[in-house]
């Protein structure tokens, strides 16, 4: 068995750690494993060329998934440019069949409303919102991933007993906190085995990118 982090920003190497890359895009290490994406809170800093870089970059067998990418309305000021860069995105998402890994903050609506148009697995990271919304979002067929923040949450933590392991993922995201932890921490909520969160969840990973 083994642990899945779905989104981490630190380069572990791990064939099971998705590194997510947000800038510098072309440094990518030939034995990676990455998820790319043009960040919703730093899009006004991505000039033409560092926009094709990225695009040029999704295609690249290292990078597994495109992301993160999404809304976030902390940055309205650039709202309509998110909106835009999000859409690219997701068609480029559909054209490799690369799964999306979404950043989502104040602005659920309106990211279900344009991943209405995504064809591939859709994976909503970092996830500190309400049990209706994560059944929400379940109900559109989408996964949901915690992080560091089910370790202390008790609201999250009920939020996250209450919602069936096939569809969900563990992360660390830019935590400094290990990936064992989290799962630990999983397991300890559910009253079960570790085993019994990390073989499904393995389960997910080899669907939504087909290793099984």
């Amino acid at each position: 068995m083994f642990l899945i982090d779905i989104h981490t920003h630190q380069k572990t190497g791990a064939a099971t750690s998705l590194c997510a890359i947000y800038s510098d895009f072309q440094n990518l290490d030939a034995d990676g494993v990455y998820s790319l994406g043009l960040h919703p809170m730093m899009v006004q800093s991505y000039d033409a060329i560092a926009i094709e870089s990225a695009y040029q970059a999704m295609v690249k067998k290292q990078v597994w998934a495109i992301g993160e990418i999404g809304l976030d309305k902390r940055n309205k000021a650039y709202w309509d440019l998110q909106i835009t860069l999000f859409q690219q995105q997701i068609e480029i998402a559909n054209a490799l069949q690369k799964p999306l890994i979404i950043h989502c903050v104040q602005a659920i609506d309106a990211c279900l409303l344009y991943l209405k148009a995504a064809q591939v697995p859709v994976i909503f990271h970092g996830f500190r919102k309400s049990l209706p919304v994560a059944k929400q979002l379940l109900q559109q067929g989408y996964y949901i991933s915690f992080g560091a923040a089910l370790l202390q949450d008790a609201s999250l933590q009920m939020c996250f007993k209450q919602l069936p392991l096939d569809q969900l993922f563990l992360e660390t995201d830019d935590s400094p906190i290990a990936i064992d932890e989290v799962y630990e921490t999983a397991a300890k909520v559910l009253q079960t085995e570790i085993e019994n969160v990390i073989l499904p969840i393995q389960e997910n990973f080899n669907r939504i990118f087909k290793l099984a």
